[in-house]
């Protein structure tokens, strides 16, 4: 009997000892799921799930932890379900991502299809899809190639997306084009010059690319301007070539910033 009851001892502080080192994010979104109306505070929340914590995990429990993200998202409760994509925001960091948050790519695309009051929840979905690592699965291309187009994006999501499609696919001739087609339609330059900054970070070499890049050197906007000689100064020099005449003009222009003109002038060089 002594040794049973020593046995049974032994168990239980082997099961307190497991439940102590739980996991805190498992135990963090267990509560929210469970005790909605006790939600953690911001601090609390960005403290235990954050790229330095979520990173730290192993894949197997990051894989047992995703399953409450797919709860949150599914919630009716508008504030649990931005918990639950701070997760997934925090998971997109590591170098695995593609892999551990592929069955939840669908979950991140309804998302895309919800009110249009979710703004916040649309464009980290958005995020999400756009920055999974090491490349982006061909089902999150598609998801965000078929909300491209949509006129309800905003400006800031139209970039998410343009962006991120042009770096998963720089040299896909039909997708640089209909993403320049959408991008040259809205006047925005902030997104004329994150498409231009994506541009040169590809070196891209689409003939249609380098057309938006030589139209935009000319761009009234002196932001734009500058956008687009960052992204040629980027690009190879056999291709910057084809520029020459248009970054000669901006480095003797003394009405143009002297950024500019040195940028102009980097790009210029041997």
């Amino acid at each position: 009997m002594r040794i049973f009851m020593r046995a049974v001892f032994i168990m239980l502080l082997a099961t307190s000892s497991c439940l102590a080192q739980e996991n805190p994010i498992r135990q963090l979104f267990q509560s929210i799921l469970t005790q909605p109306a006790a939600m953690p505070s911001t601090e609390q929340l960005f403290s235990t799930v954050n790229e330095t914590t979520v990173g730290a995990l192993p894949a197997a429990e990051v894989a047992a932890i995703l399953p409450l993200a797919r709860q949150c998202l599914q919630s009716a409760n508008n504030v649990v379900r931005q918990d639950g994509l701070i997760l997934l925001i925090a998971v997109v960091t590591r170098p695995d991502s593609a892999k551990v948050l592929e069955p939840y790519i669908d979950d991140l695309g309804a998302l895309l299809s919800g009110p249009e009051g979710a703004i916040s929840l649309r464009h980290g979905a958005l995020y999400v899809l756009g920055s999974l690592k090491p490349t982006l699965p061909p089902k999150a291309i598609a998801h965000l190639n078929a909300h491209l187009e949509e006129s309800r994006n905003s400006d800031e999501e139209t970039l998410t997306i343009a962006a991120s499609l042009l770096d998963s696919a720089p040299t896909d001739a039909a997708i640089v084009h209909k993403t320049l087609l959408v991008v040259s339609q809205r006047p925005d330059p902030g997104l004329t010059g994150g498409v231009l900054r994506q541009l040169g970070l590809n070196k891209t070499r689409v003939p249609e690319a380098l057309d938006f890049i030589g139209k935009n050197l000319s761009h009234a906007d002196p932001n734009v301007r500058a956008s687009a000689v960052d992204a040629a100064s980027r690009l190879d020099r056999d291709v910057r070539k084809q520029f020459t005449a248009q970054l000669s003009r901006i480095l003797s222009d003394p009405s143009e910033s002297e950024h500019m003109r040195s940028q102009a002038r980097l790009a210029l060089q041997p």
